[in-house]
């Protein structure tokens, strides 16, 4: 398990915007720790570096309007 701030180590992510993308619910099921802080795990990790992908192509925005699920679909070519 990551913490945030490792998370943000490892997705080379800010730890501002990871945190809006797991308010916004681009992470789901974001798991948390006895202090209630968030933690990843390796498959988190591998979601946020697709995100990241999908910011450098320009298309994370297309997740952020509209039905997420069909956004999300349609970015993937699904």
């Amino acid at each position: 398990m990551y913490s945030m701030k490792e998370a943000c180590k490892l997705t080379d992510m800010t730890y501002e915007n990871l945190k809006f993308y797991c308010n916004e619910g681009l992470v789901s099921n974001v798991k948390r720790d006895k202090r209630n802080y968030r933690v990843f795990d390796d498959h988190d990790i591998k979601w946020i570096q697709s995100l990241n992908c999908l910011k450098n192509c320009g298309r994370l925005s297309h997740l952020l309007t509209g039905s997420r699920a069909s956004m999300i679909k349609s970015c993937l070519g699904k």
